[in-house]
């Protein structure tokens, strides 16, 4: 039970001593009984109505603010209690409590066993001793071990209560209940992970079909492409040396290569394809000249498509003086396989070109 004490002024002159390390720590020897109701007041210094003290009182400071009593009375003995008071080693009225109604009814077959609680309102517990008694059942605290009681499962979980015990039982309650809470929290938060990384993958997916969807192909001379659901390549043919003779292909590309493999002939009288496609042929012609007149003239290999051109030039030899014959080139003559020409002019071995040069261009 919980008492209001008052402390008398012997009581807290002791206690001041005490704790102004003037003198030991106050020792608590005695609980006096009293059957008569009085008014506490300081002055007291001795027990209004006392009709026995008891020397078996035992305490403990159950923290710093806080001192845990027991006292006993296993007499016969037979009265009302309205009234305490506690004694000191030297005597003194320490504190003082009375009420009007009784504490206690002590019966002649009963043990009068008081245990109570005095609270300070500063750290002074310290500061008191209590007697040599074999019997103490304070409280359980984070200071001292003692009397506790089981919390109960609403107790637990309100989780205010201080000084009662939680037991395995009471405790795995509370725990699955926290569990349970935890777990929905996670199903919860992984759901709402689960919903945004499906959002995200769907966001995804669609970015990536309609990349998919969009198409690379080939324009001119480039062939092939597709849509992007597969590795495409885009080619471009190349020409070879008969496709670039021909001059045909239109979606054939000409490369170094091609052009260098074109067929050719290099010499005194050869040919040449051009890389724009035109065709130059050359030569030296020596006519047998016997009288006035035409002789033909054939092209290394045919143009694929017309000779546009043909030029002569007369040759004579470095001793040769007075030439007055000339050569020239017959009108409507040329063809794609050759062209013919004649000799004009002054007749003598001495005065007649010895050969003519020609060159032609076409496709």
């Amino acid at each position: 039970m919980a008492l209001a004490l008052k402390i008398t002024r012997a009581g807290r002159d002791a206690l001041i001593n005490a704790e102004d390390g003037t003198t030991e720590p106050i020792q608590i020897v005695a609980v006096g009984l009293s059957s008569v109701p009085f008014v506490m007041a300081p002055t007291i210094e001795a027990l209004p109505g006392e009709i026995k003290r008891l020397n078996s009182i035992a305490g403990q400071a159950i923290d710093p603010f806080t001192i845990h009593m027991s006292a006993q009375d296993s007499s016969p003995d037979v009265y009302d209690l309205t009234g305490i008071g506690f004694y000191l080693a030297d005597g003194t009225l320490f504190a003082v409590y009375s009420q009007d109604e009784p504490i206690f009814r002590k019966v002649s077959i009963a043990v009068f066993l008081m245990a109570f609680d005095v609270r300070f309102e500063s750290e002074i517990a310290g500061a008191i001793e209590m007697g040599d008694a074999t019997f103490l059942y304070p409280p359980a605290t984070e200071f001292v071990q003692g009397v506790a009681y089981i919390a109960t499962q609403a107790q637990v979980d309100a989780g205010e209560e201080e000084r009662a015990i939680v037991t395995p039982r009471t405790m795995a309650v509370r725990l699955a209940a926290l569990v349970a809470g935890i777990n929905g929290q996670i199903a919860n938060f992984t759901a709402a992970i689960d919903d945004t990384i499906a959002g995200f993958i769907a966001s995804v997916n669609a970015s990536l079909a309609a990349i998919r969807a969009r198409t690379i192909t080939g324009s001119g001379l480039a062939t092939g492409g597709g849509d992007l659901t597969a590795n495409r390549i885009i080619h471009v043919p190349a020409a070879g040396g008969a496709d670039i003779d021909a001059g045909t292909a239109a979606d054939l590309a000409v490369t170094p290569a091609s052009l260098r493999a074109t067929s050719r002939s290099m010499g005194s009288t050869g040919w040449i394809r051009n890389a724009d496609g035109t065709i130059e042929m050359w030569g030296r012609v020596t006519p047998s000249y016997t009288s006035e007149g035409d002789f033909a003239v054939a092209f290394p290999t045919s143009f694929p498509t017309a000779c546009d051109s043909v030029m002569l030039c007369d040759l004579i030899s470095s001793a040769s003086t007075g030439v007055d014959a000339w050569t020239q080139l017959i009108n409507n003559s040329i063809t794609q396989s050759g062209f013919r020409a004649q000799v004009q002019g002054g007749w003598g071995a001495w005065a007649v070109p010895v050969g003519i040069a020609w060159r032609a261009k076409g496709r």
